[in-house]
């Protein structure tokens, strides 16, 4: 009876939605409805609106094609998403379905507006990660206020008996600390070299989610952003060992760091060889090797903060707030959201 309904509900929803989009001039398509929107002295652009299969009670998806946009612009995904709430915690009128479409796309309508004028280019900045998209995710449990400086990086896999062991990665001050940490985890180290940590004096905008980003223009965004001392610091590392190096930086944002890494790879096998041409094999450095390299992509990589509080093996209580104990088990822990939220996962579906 109350799958039923809410079935009804569903239903009288979107017929609802449904008249409220065709006076707007929209037409339903498989994909959804299609529509022009009115940017004002913009112009109009064709947009798409996608109800949930859980609408009223879910938020309608706004799309642009992002190749229609004169500028890139925040809040807008990778698919064309516009970001016209958060993905959490919103609270939906149900009993006014049309209300819910007209307010997402007004909302959408505003983002376009504001960023085709240029008044939220700033937000790139605080959607760095998102921009950033990674290809591996490392823990970081190094000092992130810190000087530029030399850290250890290790890799190491945790085994579960029937199971496929999983390869993890790990930045950290010093070996022994490391070594440590890895063995609180409960894995195995299968190598160990040496990293950089490199914090930067001022933030800059992320990538685009398809752009390459080669090794030369990574070093010139690093060195655009940081002090010359720690550029210079950074210069003696690469003079003293081969590649491939991993670069952890620490960006400023909002009173805090934004943490993400770089990997420099081995020169591809022609440069290799151009790399070693008249000289002697423990004479070749990283600069060398970057200059024969300029071209070839670096890897983005994700960073996951190492913080002691929020991570344990075995069992552990904890008191937050003044709120009741929370006793947890096995090896988990509490990930940082946004404003400061906290969100409770298991360390063997997020590493």
């Amino acid at each position: 009876m109350f799958k039923q309904q809410l079935q009804l509900i569903g239903d009288n929803s979107r017929r609802r939605a449904a008249d409220y989009l065709i006076n707007l001039g929209f037409v339903q398509e498989d994909t959804g409805w299609r529509g022009q929107m009115n940017l004002g002295q913009e112009g109009h652009i064709p947009v798409r609106l996608a109800l949930p299969d859980s609408f009223p009670h879910g938020v309608p998806s706004v799309f642009v094609n992002r190749d229609d946009l004169q500028r890139r612009i925040p809040h807008v995904e990778k698919t064309g998403k516009i970001c016209v709430a958060p993905s959490v915690g919103v609270l939906l009128d149900s009993e006014n379905p049309d209300g819910i479409v007209r307010d997402a796309l007004e909302r959408a309508r505003c983002t376009l507006q504001n960023g085709l004028a240029g008044t939220n280019l700033g937000d790139f900045k605080k959607e760095f990660l998102s921009y950033w998209g990674g290809e591996e995710t490392v823990l970081a449990g190094c000092n992130v206020s810190g000087p530029a400086r030399p850290i250890s990086f290790f890799r190491f896999e945790r085994r579960r008996e029937g199971e496929k062991s999983l390869t993890n990665w790990l930045l950290v001050d010093g070996s022994g600390a490391g070594e440590k940490l890895v063995r609180q985890l409960g894995g195995v180290i299968t190598d160990r070299q040496e990293s950089f940590f490199l914090p930067l004096a001022q933030p800059f905008d992320p990538p685009d989610f398809d752009q390459v980003l080669s090794a030369q223009e990574a070093l010139v965004t690093i060195q655009s952003n940081c002090s010359e001392d720690t550029w210079t610091s950074l210069q003696e590392w690469l003079r003293n060992r081969l590649l491939p190096a991993v670069v952890l930086l620490a960006m400023p944002i909002d009173q805090g760091w934004v943490l993400f890494a770089v990997l420099f790879d081995k020169p591809l096998s022609q440069a290799r060889r151009a790399v070693f041409r008249g000289f002697r094999p423990k004479s070749v450095t990283a600069t060398r090797e970057l200059q024969f390299s300029k071209s070839q992509a670096v890897k983005r990589i994700n960073i996951d903060r190492y913080i002691p509080l929020f991570y344990c093996r075995g069992v552990a209580q904890w008191k937050f707030f003044g709120r009741k104990p929370l006793r947890l088990s096995g090896v988990v822990r509490l990930v940082p959201t946004y404003a400061s939220d906290w969100l409770l996962s298991d360390w063997d579906i997020l590493i």
